[in-house]
């Protein structure tokens, strides 16, 4: 649901930063593939700040 063509309906909207506001709660950091999608990990980037962080193809997780 995070990543698809076209825009976010706001329900959808509401489910993506509810989903972040949830994960922000717990003592961890999240990293994100493409599969997200760049609007949704924006989205979720606004809740989560630096407990979310992209993941790039090549990149490595220490």
């Amino acid at each position: 649901m995070m990543k698809k063509d076209g825009e976010h309906s706001e329900e959808e909207k509401a489910v993506i930063i509810r989903t972040a506001q949830e994960l922000s709660q717990l003592d961890t950091v999240f990293y994100s593939g493409h599969c997200t999608g760049i609007p949704a990990f924006e989205l979720m980037k606004t809740v989560m700040g630096d407990k979310l962080i992209a993941l790039h193809s090549g990149e490595q997780v220490l």
